[in-house]
């Protein structure tokens, strides 16, 4: 395997694993307490479900399709026309921003919490707000960001699990 052009198949799902589990450690918690424990309930139900359905729908249309197709943009080209990629465009782009606020949100109030609970229980300062904490994550990234080779970010993947299990730990999950 040629680890010279990218991540190798390890790094790579070590990096989406570290991502799922802490997602999930981090942002069902805050979802179930921000829409409440029974609308949490049925969200966290119905969300694999839909995931769920819109695969198989995409698997079947591609299989039925006439043509050879292999992303969502060519089946869309294929069944609605050219402005069909822009709104696809539109609606990954809308998502994925959204993930990243949520992210930058949990990470937020977090750190905060642990920082007044941990460091600063009697005092307000401006490590106590959660606004200090999403700018230092956002400059903490900025060097990730900037990676021109996917080698590059071989150590964040494993930084990134270890970040992960030091959590587990710490929460005594």
């Amino acid at each position: 395997m040629d680890t010279h052009k990218g991540l190798t198949a390890f790094e790579g799902s070590l990096a989406l694993l570290s991502v799922i589990i802490g997602g999930g450690i981090v942002g069902i918690p805050y979802a179930m307490y921000s829409s409440g424990v029974l609308f949490g309930i049925i969200l966290t139900l119905v969300s694999p479900i839909l995931a769920w359905t819109s695969g198989y729908l995409f698997m079947t249309c591609k299989l039925i399709a006439p043509i050879k197709l292999e992303t969502l943009y060519e089946l869309g080209y294929f069944t609605m026309g050219k402005c069909s990629i822009y709104f696809i465009s539109f609606i990954a782009i809308v998502c994925n921003d959204g993930f990243c606020m949520i992210y930058f949100i949990v990470f937020g109030s977090t750190a905060a919490s642990l920082a007044k609970d941990l460091v600063w229980p009697d005092s307000d300062n401006i490590f106590t707000t959660s606004q200090f904490w999403i700018f230092a994550l956002a400059l903490g990234l900025i060097p990730v960001i900037f990676k021109k080779v996917l080698n590059e970010l071989k150590i964040i993947s494993y930084l990134l699990f270890g970040a992960v299990i030091i959590f587990i730990a710490f929460l005594g999950i």
